[in-house]
């Protein structure tokens, strides 16, 4: 059942992403586009639009774009809280951490997902520490109620999805203080070791990806961080240069697909959950690039004529 709760979530907001990004606009009824833009553009794209919504009703409930901190912040308190469980789920399940008999492959596959998970506990952390510390948001910028509701229960089932459903299954049939306890006892050896027998390291495309993606993500936002600084020549708004600008107008959204591919060939490629959570991360982020590709085109005469919207070369 909560697999495929799990699931349906994916299904219905990547469905939903995935029919914005193939459908062109002018194919869309005119109060249905603006309804769509009004609950998911945010910052700079969103502005554009602002002067239609001032008595919008529902429409207009907006919040500041710099709680954007928020989803980082139940990210990493949500996902430390999946590994400790998971962690006490095994550690359950699975005497070996005890010195008993060898381990069977599901236990192996809930150290995998342990690991995958400190992964991207270290990427959350790193958005986290970003959004307080280097994302410079204007105070004009913000984005609608119900996209901040949409991120928070992102970021609660993204770490759900990382777990195997073995995994899941197990650590939903006991007391969570019992697993707290469990794992509060398991030394961390003996999961690092369980581990590094499964697989997942020795997959160094999605190693690869994964910290190729981390990096330019990090630099393409510090890039966006340093053009805001001054706020030069009396503008709010300059063109990004350096880095993967040079090629996208979006990088730390490819950036950020690139992580998430990487995460998934390192953990599982074959299980439906995450690809169903991969299309919702690429139709999300590319509706994203897409609308900000045409903001800089718009608002910048000399934009480069050669860089795309979100992926090198190609779209």
């Amino acid at each position: 059942m909560v697999v495929w709760t799990i699931r349906s979530f994916w299904i219905v907001s990547g469905g939903l992403g995935l029919l914005k990004v193939l459908i062109p606009d002018d194919k869309v009824p005119q109060k249905l586009q603006e309804a769509f833009d009004a609950l998911t553009s945010r910052g700079k794209v969103r502005d554009k639009n602002k002067d239609k919504r001032k008595s919008a009703g529902f429409l207009a409930w907006t919040v500041p774009q710099s709680w954007f901190a928020h989803f980082y912040l139940v990210g990493v308190i949500w996902n430390m809280l999946v590994i400790v469980l998971a962690a006490g789920t095994f550690a359950f399940e699975h005497p070996r951490l005890w010195g008993l008999p060898p381990v069977d492959d599901r236990a192996l596959e809930g150290a995998a997902c342990v690991a995958i998970l400190i992964l991207f506990q270290v990427h959350l952390t790193r958005r986290f520490l970003e959004t307080i510390f280097v994302m410079k948001y204007s105070k004009q910028a913000r984005m609608h109620c119900v996209a901040w509701a949409f991120g928070i229960l992102y970021y609660i089932f993204v770490p759900l999805s990382l777990l195997h459903e073995s995994v899941l299954e197990d650590m939903l049939k006991h007391n969570p203080i019992v697993l707290l306890r469990k794992a509060s006892q398991a030394n961390p050896t003996d999961i690092l070791d369980l581990s590094l027998e499964y697989h997942w390291w020795m997959d160094p495309l999605g190693i690869t990806l994964f910290v190729v993606g981390f990096w330019n993500q990090w630099r393409a936002h510090k890039i966006l961080s340093d053009l805001r600084k001054g706020k030069r020549g009396g503008k709010l708004y300059h063109l990004p240069m350096g880095g993967w600008f040079k090629y996208v107008s979006s990088p730390h959204y490819f950036a950020e697909i690139l992580v998430y591919l990487g995460l998934i060939l390192m953990l599982d490629p074959g299980r439906v959950t995450l690809w169903l959570l991969f299309t919702l991360v690429v139709t999300n982020l590319t509706f994203a690039a897409v609308e900000t590709h045409k903001w800089y085109k718009a608002n910048f005469p000399e934009y480069p004529a050669n860089r795309k919207a979100i992926f090198p070369f190609v779209y």
